[in-house]
């Protein structure tokens, strides 16, 4: 068994935490599903999945249908296998002059 955990569905990191730590208690596994599909919230889903003593695969390519990206640095995929950046914080910057061209202002 094993649940599913969205970082956004529960309210971000301080209650994901929560649930991990009832799940692990509990010997369930967990499983950390992306959504919003950008490279931001893919890079907060590995950095959490980080936490996780025993963690299954991390839905975490969501960003790679993506052609504009408008964010920097982040987790870089290779092989299957996704790096943390290192430093504080998420290691995400936002390209502003990209996000406006992506942008829906209707």
């Amino acid at each position: 068994d094993r649940i599913v955990l969205k970082l956004n569905r529960v309210g971000g990191f301080w209650p994901a935490r929560k649930v991990i730590s009832v799940a692990e208690a509990a010997s369930i596994g967990i499983s950390v599903d992306t959504m919003p599909f950008t490279k931001l919230g893919d890079t907060a889903n590995c950095h959490l999945a980080a936490t996780i003593k025993d963690p299954y695969p991390v839905d975490a390519e969501g960003h790679l249908w993506f052609d504009a990206n408008p964010f920097r640095g982040g987790i870089e995929i290779r092989n299957g296998r996704a790096t943390l950046p290192k430093g504080p914080g998420l290691g995400v910057e936002l390209d502003e002059e990209i996000l406006k061209r992506v942008i829906k202002t209707e």
